[in-house]
């Protein structure tokens, strides 16, 4: 009974250290993520933007899976100052915005990196415009 007990225990810490879903990346790959992120027209300044990142989610047969993917790194990149909020009330008819009303000031960019293939792929990517 004490060699299964034993036997169980050391299969589910083999289990745990397999990789914790709740686990960070590594700053080795942020920090290549962000130069390569501060070399490309869409970004640029690293200093202007609200930057996140998190360890992209398993695919597989449910896409509501929470196992996470350790060999891709998935961001959220924020500018600041591109969020206009007017006080006051708006009753919108159905249909009347294709978002809530901030939500075209904001300007974000979403990406992914895969340590594996050391490749980052970006959405919603458009060469900053520069002040005359």
């Amino acid at each position: 009974m004490k060699a299964a007990f034993w036997l169980t225990g050391a299969l589910f810490l083999t289990a745990c250290s397999a990789g914790d879903p709740d686990s960070i990346p590594d700053d080795v790959y942020v920090k290549l993520i962000e130069r390569k992120l501060a070399e490309h027209p869409c970004v640029g300044n690293l200093a202007q933007w609200e930057r996140n990142y998190r360890y992209a989610r398993r695919t597989g047969i449910s896409a509501y899976t929470a196992d996470a993917d350790f060999d891709v790194i998935e961001f959220h990149l924020r500018r600041a100052g591109t969020t206009t909020i007017i006080p006051g009330r708006n009753v919108m008819r159905r249909g009347e915005l294709d978002g809530w009303p901030d939500g075209k000031y904001i300007r974000f960019i979403d990406g992914r990196y895969k340590i594996g293939e050391n490749r980052m792929q970006l959405s919603r990517c458009a060469p900053l415009q520069t002040s005359k």
